[in-house]
């Protein structure tokens, strides 16, 4: 999982699959190699996003336009943008924000912050929480790193 979710679409990824007879017990293995295409971003997606988005109102993968867009410099990474509707209590970042790590991983795509915080959200701490570190860059080109709790 953790290869296919780091690689880009168009990647080549060669995969084991193994196969077992529950009759005879025996095992066959087949090496195939598959181009990724591009993920539907609704599948295992639906409880990040929901987390996300209560916290962080509408987050984009950066572009240029997009940054453009709200008056910050281009960089690779995750954009706050502005909230579709309102986010519910306190925002943690205003718009504008760029989010370029997660625990220390690079983060340069909506996508790879889904995965990231998946990994990331299951590994509960003792008192149930789940606490994410988020490395980036205000709008005001103020460096931060803020440990957010889930």
């Amino acid at each position: 999982q953790s290869m296919i979710a780091s690689a880009r679409p168009g990647a080549v990824v060669a995969l084991d699959i193994w196969r077992i007879d529950p009759r005879t017990k025996s095992t066959d293995q087949m090496k195939v190699e598959v181009i990724l295409g591009v993920m539907d971003l609704s599948i295992n997606r639906l409880i990040t996003s929901g987390l996300l988005k209560s916290r962080f109102g509408n987050l984009l993968t950066a572009t240029p336009k997009r940054a453009d867009e709200l008056g910050v410099p281009f960089d690779r990474g995750v954009l706050v943008g502005p909230s579709e509707t309102e986010v519910g209590g306190d925002a943690v970042f205003p718009p504008g924000t760029l989010i370029e790590r997660i625990d220390g991983f690079p983060v340069g795509t909506l996508d790879e912050l889904y995965e990231r915080f998946d990994r990331r959200i299951r590994r509960r701490t003792e008192d149930g929480y789940v606490r994410v570190l988020f490395e980036g860059v205000f709008p005001t080109g103020e460096p931060f790193q803020v440990e957010v709790p889930f």
